[in-house]
């Protein structure tokens, strides 16, 4: 491992490696190079439930300092009683100079968008929303003619590849300032996507899945 990661050239590409198309948003390009194979295999394969052991298995974890496993979080919301489900993709990247998020919105956003929609799949939400900083124009700008390209694909909308869900997605801005980087992602992102500027408040309960922007899936 030592040897495969001596330089920067030698490490290897997993949350961009569908980076650098001249047009992020050319759906059938994307799908050339591997974007909803993971979609295909949790509707025709797998279903709610083996997709979320499927995702244990992975030990896939949050991207924030507690590193909480992914999979437990959608286990408790698809748990969770409730008429409506909602997925929240968190793009807002509000520690100071990080683009991560922003990066992979900007420059691969059906990776984001297949992601929220295995986790709508898997926890029964019907409702998907990308939040993403209000001055980050050129990811909502990307999002919003992929979340079109995919709908009209059926890859989400009134019918997700035949499965009978449905699935929508809404982008919505989010404006911070000083409160976005110390307000937790769960209590400012609800917060902000509703209100002018993104404060504390307490915590909302488990019917609202969050998973970090960042996440990437594969076959």
């Amino acid at each position: 491992m030592t040897e495969l990661l001596a330089t920067p050239s030698a490490w290897p590409r997993i949350l961009l490696d569908r980076a650098g198309a001249a047009d992020p948003t050319d759906l059938d390009a994307a799908v050339e190079a591997g974007a909803f194979e993971g979609l295909r295999r949790a509707v025709r394969d797998l279903g709610p439930t083996a997709t979320i052991a499927t995702l244990a298995a992975s030990g896939l974890r949050g991207r924030g300092g507690a590193g909480f496993p992914t999979a437990e979080k959608w286990r408790a919301c698809a748990s969770q009683p409730s008429d409506r489900r909602f997925v929240v993709a968190n793009g807002y990247a509000a520690d100071p100079a990080s683009r991560t998020d922003v990066t992979l919105m900007e420059r691969d956003p059906y990776a984001v968008i297949e992601g929220a929609i295995i986790a709508a799949l898997a926890v029964g939400a019907d409702d998907i929303v990308i939040a993403v900083r209000a001055d980050a124009t050129a990811a909502v700008q990307a999002l919003e003619t992929a979340v079109a390209a995919a709908t009209e694909a059926g890859f989400a909308g009134p019918d997700v590849l035949g499965s009978g869900r449905p699935i929508e997605i809404a982008v919505r801005t989010v404006r911070g300032g000083a409160t976005g980087c110390s307000c937790p992602a769960r209590s400012r992102g609800t917060t902000g996507m509703y209100r002018p500027t993104s404060r504390w408040r307490c915590r909302p309960g488990t019917s609202t899945c969050w998973l970090p922007a960042s996440t990437r899936w594969g076959s």
